[in-house]
């Protein structure tokens, strides 16, 4: 966020001030300096209004290019239960929208710093990213062997008396032709762990979604995205 500029092409005007958004991943402090930098800094909200407006411009840059998590201008400094702005350190925020798991989130899972939800209604992919964003998380992102194995047991039980060859829809997708599956929320990066069928994936240009299917023990396979299949999403702590 800044006050004035030198240039802001692709700028979002909101009362006295101009928000640009940067989609290239950065670390917290590299954040805080790119901003500064610029003439301006890591966007604080004071309001339900602002909040609104910075809301509505998150949900159209997810649906471009995938991006869920952006650094705002807070930060904790009494090592305490709360947070502040940056410019204000000890004031307390003038407003909060801290995200809670949703009150309906009945038989969710949790692990580390991760709540699971699985969703059994059929959709296709998009749509199942989509409803995890707007339930307040993801579509499942499994970044290490623990939460992975984690994940599959989950799976495992829950299908081991259903008939069928399940496909539960993860947040992984193929954003460039030369480049392999990446998740979602980390679209620039390669992924930390992957646990491919065999033979998979096998579909490169047609296949550009990733699930996770139970004829190969719930390991991973790419998909047309316009199936339909149950999902799971994640919410972060």
């Amino acid at each position: 966020m800044s006050k004035n500029p030198i240039t802001c092409n692709g700028c979002f005007s909101y009362g006295a001030s101009l928000y640009k958004v940067f989609d290239d991943p950065k670390n917290w402090t590299n954040a805080v300096e790119e901003c500064r930098c610029r003439g301006g800094f890591l966007a604080e909200i004071e309001s339900a209004e602002e909040n609104s407006f910075i809301k509505n411009i998150a949900k159209e840059r997810f649906a471009a290019t995938g991006a869920i998590y952006y650094w705002l201008g807070a930060y904790n400094f009494n090592q305490d239960s709360d947070m502040e702005w940056i410019r204000n350190p000890s004031k307390p925020m003038p407003f909060t929208d801290w995200f809670e798991v949703p009150p309906s989130c009945t038989e969710c899972f949790s692990y580390a710093s991760s709540i699971y939800k699985v969703i059994e209604d059929t959709v296709n992919w998009e749509m199942a990213r989509d409803n995890c964003y707007n339930l307040g998380g993801k579509l499942v992102e499994m970044e290490t062997q623990d939460e992975n194995d984690f994940i599959k047991s989950i799976l495992t039980v829950r299908n081991a008396n259903i008939t069928g060859n399940t496909i539960y829809y993860l947040g992984g997708y193929k954003f460039k032709a030369d480049e392999n599956i990446r998740w979602i929320s980390t679209s620039s990066l390669e992924m930390p762990f992957t646990d491919m069928a065999p033979g998979e994936p096998n579909n490169p240009t047609s296949e550009l979604c990733l699930g996770t299917i139970k004829y190969f023990g719930f390991q991973w396979v790419d998909l047309p995205c316009a199936w339909l299949h149950p999902y799971i999403c994640e919410f972060v702590h």
